[in-house]
């Protein structure tokens, strides 16, 4: 900003800043309306308005012969026809003109005539300076602020080889460059964004041969106060004509300050107010948040840079850049890891990111297609194993029907029916899956060797009681063997878990190995069976009755295969 002769008052009065200190937000810029606009710059074309002012706006444009963005700064036109204005603007874009940075905003052309003036500037994406981008996303982390104090420090380095000294440096004159269709989510996004810029702008009242210019008044008694009270060095304000670039690092210092804490070291109601602080006191070291620490290096170069004394301060810019790139160093090795990396490689691992999350959904409907395959495995087979043609023995006995409910089919068998066996064969590894009731009496369920069918190694007894008023089940398993064909009794006294208490449907899963079998009712492990089988037989068959009760029921016989066993096992 700047203090003229306008916006001066004597000493005590009130300083009038023409740029508020309101909360500043990241927004789109705001598109022209349909028609011809109001304001007609020569050779470019304005599409949209960046910012406004006291002194003027800020355009987006697109410049007519090249055919490139441009920033158009158009003066309003009480300033467009003050030749005082007018001089400083041609200074600017002089100053400008005469430096080419990547840490200055460049000057493409003036434009002076009848309808204003107007600077064209290079565009700068993301409408993101050091103050609104603090607003945005809260105290920048120290790493970040020594990464915009290095950049800005670079340019006023340049400027200062060049003969010139800035004297309006501040947060709001520091632009960051982003992607701008939208604000950044957090700092790390922001500084590693692949087209990531820091430029300094705004050399409206830059200082040529690092003095400044003395442009009286009218009445020819001071010259005016350049800067921003907030940020301008003392000197700046007390001894204009003897500051030099040592008030460009004090201001430097400032706005760091105000990236790591949020506010301006000095606040005061008035210019005095904040000019008397400023010339008892040094900038302060920040006071970060809580769970944020300044590390001491930071600390040296702040206390340095914000000295009230100009000669304790840097004598060059390039002492100062030697420590911050020190400081620079020492978070880049730190930050060798995944998150530099990655955004070193953002556009490569998100293609492959892509790939993978492609590989991933088909990956799991995948397994969903197979889980469900499996879960309607069971389903699949009923069919089968329920028609009395792939049965042998006293198929005379029992029938086939369809359950009226659920439309199941169903093998029933009544009392004094004969055995039946079932012709697919078990292989060691797989198990047989029933769902069966039985009515007031017992029902046997054998284990028979597939070559030799005489060959009993197994019987499973499912009983049917009645103990009072409770009707019960009681399950015997038996292990059989060439020299003892009852077998061990392995019964096992306690009631089952039913399915369906009403009806009192049992589930059991008989798992055959090769010299043992195992009983399941649900998770529960009823009983283990042992047998002999001989070394040349393989396989083994199921055999069901013969029916020693009024009726018994299996609404499912399955027999599983080895291979898919381990995957069905737990039903």
């Amino acid at each position: 900003m700047m203090l003229d002769e306008e916006s001066s008052l004597p000493p005590g009065g009130k300083v009038v800043v023409t740029n508020d200190e309101k909360q500043a937000v990241w927004r789109r810029f705001v598109p022209l309306p349909d028609g011809p606009d109001h304001r007609t710059v020569p050779g470019c074309t304005l599409e949209a308005i960046l910012g406004a002012g006291g002194m003027g706006a800020v355009y987006l444009g697109r410049q007519d012969r090249l055919d490139r963005p441009v920033a158009v700064k158009v003066l309003n036109s009480e300033f467009a026809n003050n030749p005082e204005f007018i001089s400083r603007l041609r200074q600017e874009a002089r100053i400008l003109g005469a430096m080419a940075h990547p840490n200055v905003v460049a000057c493409h052309d003036i434009i002076v005539s009848k309808n204003g003036a107007s600077l064209v500037m290079e565009y700068v994406p993301g409408q993101l300076n050091g103050k609104n981008v603090v607003q945005l996303l809260g105290p920048m982390p120290e790493r970040y602020v020594v990464e915009v104090l290095r950049g800005v420090a670079r340019a006023l380095n340049y400027a200062h080889d060049k003969g010139f000294m800035h004297r309006d440096v501040m947060p709001d004159n520091i632009l960051l460059g982003f992607d701008a269709r939208r604000p950044p989510d957090n700092y790390d996004e922001l500084f590693h964004y692949q087209d990531f810029r820091i430029a300094l702008c705004d050399f409206g009242i830059a200082a040529v041969n690092a003095r400044f210019s003395q442009t009286k008044s009218k009445d020819d008694k001071k010259a005016p106060i350049m800067g921003s009270p907030l940020y301008m060095a003392p000197e700046q304000a007390v001894m204009p004509e003897k500051a030099d670039f040592r008030a460009d690092i004090y201001a430097l210092g400032c706005t760091a300050y105000y990236l790591l804490c949020g506010t301006p070291p000095f606040q005061g109601k008035s210019w005095n107010e904040i000019l008397d602080q400023k010339v008892e006191h040094d900038i302060p070291i920040p006071s970060l948040p809580k769970g944020r620490h300044l590390s001491p290096a930071l600390q040296r170069v702040l206390a340095k840079m914000g000295s009230v004394l100009p000669e304790k301060r840097y004598d060059g810019y390039e002492a100062l850049l030697k420590e911050l790139n020190g400081i620079h160093d020492v978070y880049a090795e730190r930050d060798r890891g995944f998150r530099t990396f990655f955004y070193a490689h953002q556009k490569s691992l998100t293609t492959i990111c892509s790939l993978l999350l492609v590989v991933l959904l088909g990956a799991l409907g995948g397994v969903n297609y197979y889980t469900h395959w499996l879960q309607n495995y069971e389903e699949r087979l009923e069919p089968q194993m329920m028609n009395p043609l792939r049965w042998s023995g006293d198929r005379q006995g029992w029938q086939q029907r369809v359950e009226e409910e659920t439309g199941r089919q169903m093998l029933i068998g009544f009392r004094d029916a004969g055995a039946m066996t079932l012709d697919k064969v078990l292989q060691p590894g797989g198990f047989v899956h029933l769902h069966l009731s039985c009515v007031n009496g017992s029902v046997g369920i054998q284990i028979r060797a597939a070559a030799e069918p005489a060959l009993l190694l197994g019987r499973i007894t499912l009983r049917h009681e009645v103990e009072g008023d409770v009707l019960r089940y009681h399950i015997g398993i038996f292990s059989v063997s060439s020299d003892n064909t009852d077998g061990l009794n392995n019964r096992v006294p306690t009631p089952l878990h039913f399915l369906d208490e009403k009806e009192q449907w049992v589930e059991l899963r008989i798992e055959v190995y090769e010299n043992f079998f195992c009983v399941w009712n649900h998770r529960q492990l009823l009983g283990v069976g042992h047998f002999e089988m001989p070394e040349d037989a393989r396989g083994y068959q199921l055999e069901v009755g013969p029916v020693a009760c009024d009726r018994v029921t299996f609404r499912n016989i399955l027999l599983i295969e080895e291979n898919i066993a381990r995957h069905v096992r737990n039903w």
